[in-house]
């Protein structure tokens, strides 16, 4: 439809924010919108919706004929038809994916959590094939995850299981990620957390660190960043991830990098909640609409991707890195992963390279790539973990003699060290 006619009345940074409106007004039929009252205090709508809201309402009739000549030419019977057909089929998928649910095990176990739901009349059926009615199921990847029919929100969200944050709604690939970090935490040592991600996916991080007694640090994060609410043990660091080197004293403790970067979001179902909840990249939204991401715009995804993993590998104290993304696309995933470990430099005679290791994740016998693609029962995702590898290297002396090491014996040269890299024996096959 053509919104020509708005653009001398609206700056171009308003555009998105007009068609975001004119969608809601005309799905409302263009009745006034109801008053926004958060803990009993009315708000006030921005004087930017405001702004938009009246200019739309004065061009109701215009709007309404050229969208009516809109259709009749292209033979469109909805608004929604003018979507391609790929994007059509996952928003129709979308509308019944099941609900996942992480439990805080600080606050509960899973089993309890059950235990609660039998005596408010859920059953607990074998699959998520099953699942209907009141029922939900255990995840078969993540021990802590339930999953409960799309329906059932509505009643999950009143739940005081919810409100109290002992059952946290959230997709499936964030859990996934998060469970993955699970057998490779060292005692009191520092995960670090590098990418797109909510506050929810800090927090199940934090919840699965504590049994380690391990800090999570966050990076390009300011002090007053909703992200701060979900730790007590936290470290945040408000350089970008690309600025730090491996002698910056917030460094030091740091054994394993989390990293989930903004992706091309290709693999799910619904990428703008996925933007919207896991801080994405919003500029994605018109190349999705559309059914794909531009050449150049997933070759700027692609080159940031590859940068922050290859700055990741380059810490000699880091013993492994998940690497995750909401991507189907091979150049986001298993080329970049590939890329990446074929051009890294061991950056010291201490440090040896990495390699990729199977998952332990429930499901996964010996897989060193996790790919789900998008279905009728989740979103997709890419996930991958790079250890460090446990072999012999050699060191030469100042004399001719040469001695041979094993990364085991670094334990009576460097404690700290040890510590980390006897916990990448432990995590490889």
């Amino acid at each position: 439809m053509n919104l020509n006619s708005l653009q001398f009345l609206q700056p171009d940074d308003l555009m998105p924010l007009v068609i975001v409106m004119l969608f809601d007004l005309m799905d409302r039929k263009f009745q006034p919108t109801k008053q926004i009252v958060c803990d009993e205090v009315e708000v006030e709508p921005m004087e930017e919706v405001l702004q938009v809201q009246l200019c739309l309402c004065r061009f109701r009739t215009k709007l309404a004929a050229s969208l009516a000549r809109c259709r009749i030419k292209h033979n469109l019977l909805t608004i929604a038809d003018t979507l391609p057909e790929c994007v059509r089929r996952k928003q129709e998928r979308a509308q019944t994916l099941p609900i996942y649910a992480w439990v805080n095990t600080l606050k509960s176990s899973v089993q309890n959590v059950c235990e609660v739901l039998w005596s408010e009349g859920f059953s607990e059926v074998d699959a998520h094939t099953l699942l209907e009615g009141k029922t939900f199921c255990r995840d078969t990847h993540c021990p802590d995850v339930l999953i409960f029919p799309s329906h059932t929100k509505r009643l999950l969200v009143d739940t005081h299981l919810v409100q109290d944050y002992t059952l946290n709604i959230q997709d499936k690939s964030r859990s996934l990620a998060a469970c993955a970090l699970r057998p490779l935490l060292l005692q009191d040592c520092d995960v670090m957390m590098v990418g797109s991600f909510s506050a929810l996916t800090v927090a199940h991080v934090a919840v699965l660190a504590v049994g380690s007694s391990a800090r999570v640090t966050l990076c390009g994060v300011a002090p007053d960043h909703e992200h701060t609410v979900a730790l007590q043990r936290q470290l945040l660091i408000p350089e970008n991830f690309v600025q730090l080197n491996e002698w910056d004293s917030r460094m030091q403790k740091v054994r394993l990098v989390l990293l989930m970067p903004r992706c091309s979001c290709s693999a799910l179902n619904n990428p703008v909640d996925h933007i919207v909840n896991e801080d994405g990249d919003t500029s994605l939204l018109r190349g999705l609409s559309q059914g794909s991401v531009s050449a150049d715009k997933l070759d700027s995804l692609t080159s940031k991707q590859r940068r922050d993993l290859s700055h990741a590998l380059s810490f000699p104290r880091v013993h492994s890195v998940v690497y995750c993304t909401c991507s189907e696309n091979t150049e986001e995933n298993e080329q970049l992963v590939e890329r990446a470990l074929k051009n890294f430099l061991s950056p010291s005679v201490f440090s040896s390279l990495f390699r990729l290791i199977p998952l332990k994740l429930e499901g996964c016998c010996s897989e060193t790539v996790f790919k789900l693609e998008a279905n009728d029962f989740s979103n997709g995702c890419f996930l991958c973990v790079l250890a460090r590898e446990v072999s012999t290297y050699t060191h030469t002396h100042t004399h001719t003699h040469t001695h041979t090491h094993t990364v085991q014996n670094l334990k009576q040269q460097d404690q700290e060290s040890d510590c980390t890299l006897g916990a990448v024996k432990e995590a490889a096959p």
